[in-house]
Order: structure tokens, then sequence, then C-alpha cells
């Protein structure tokens, strides 16, 4: 067993919000767009000295314009609305120091991690030991799922952290 790792992975407020309002001004960006472009092929279409072949190219110009803007503002007013509530529920976490609950494995598998925490990947953010093991969440469902995964690893006690404590902030 390794000695020594991080404390708790800190989910910061600030930069969430910032990049829930980044996407939000890319949102709104990507509509007026899309407003616009679609408001150019109809005025080309219907605009006079057009012959019929010009105007049925130009309404499979506007359908396939104005699809691409919906589905590309449509996904990023939704991952906008999630990113601010999650930054929503991390400054709840400061503000009220209310206690935030991980799970952590023992990294008892020489696989523990390799390939991530579920073989997706390998990212050192899941993992809190130095020796590049024991798998870290906040999601017991994460947990069990990487047990499946690293079968040698066992769950530890659940490590309950108060902001006010570690000296979390926003930033």
């Amino acid at each position: 067993m390794a000695i020594g790792g991080r404390a708790p992975y800190h989910r910061k407020a600030g930069p969430i919000g910032a990049a829930a309002a980044t996407t939000a001004v890319g949102a709104w960006i990507a509509f007026e767009s899309t407003t616009a472009v679609g408001d150019y092929f109809v005025r080309l279409g219907t605009s006079g000295g057009v012959d019929g072949r010009t105007v049925m190219a130009m309404n499979g110009m506007t359908t396939l314009s104005v699809g691409v803007g919906v589905t590309l503002t449509s996904t990023l007013v939704f991952s906008a609305v999630i990113l601010f509530l999650l930054a929503l529920q991390e400054a709840r976490y400061v503000v009220m120091n209310e206690p935030v609950i991980f799970y952590r494995c023992d990294g008892a598998d020489p696989s523990c991690c390799v390939n991530g925490p579920h073989n997706k990947g390998y990212n050192e953010r899941f993992v809190y030991m130095n020796h590049g093991r024991g798998f870290e969440t906040r999601r017991v469902q994460c947990m069990q799922r990487h047990l499946k995964v690293s079968k040698k690893c066992s769950m530890l006690e659940p490590l309950i952290v108060y902001p006010k404590d570690e000296k979390w902030g926003f930033w």
C-alpha cells in the first residue's frame, strides 16, 4: 500500500460558473446567428427574379442551416443549465458548510485505475494515492462500477469533508 496522497478533489464554483456563463453567451450567439442565416435564405428565396430551382435549393439550405443552428443552440443551452446547476451546488456546499462525502478504494488491485476507474481511460484527478492508484468519487454508484473492474480493491470508509475545515473557496 502506498503512503501519501492528495486531499479530496475540490470542484470550485467560480470557474464552473464562468464556464456556464461563457456557454450561455455561446448559445445566445448561436441563436442569433441561426435567426440571421434563416432570415437571409428566406429573403433570398422570396426576392424577385429568382427561378423555381433556386427557390427549392434555398429552401433546402434554409432547413439545413436552421436545423444545425437549432441543434447547436439547444446543446449549448442544455450544457449551460447543467453547469449553472453544478456551480450552484458547489457554492451551496461552501456557503452552508454542508458535508461532502467522498468514496475511496484501497488501491490493492495492481490494475486499479491503470486504464481509468471504469476501464475507459486514465485521468489522474480520479486517483488520490501517490503511486497512481486509489479511486476517489462522490457517487457510490461510480465506486461500485470501479469495484467490478478492479476486483481486488475494496471500498474504504466514506470520507466526510466539511468545506470550512478544508478552507475551500469559490476560486
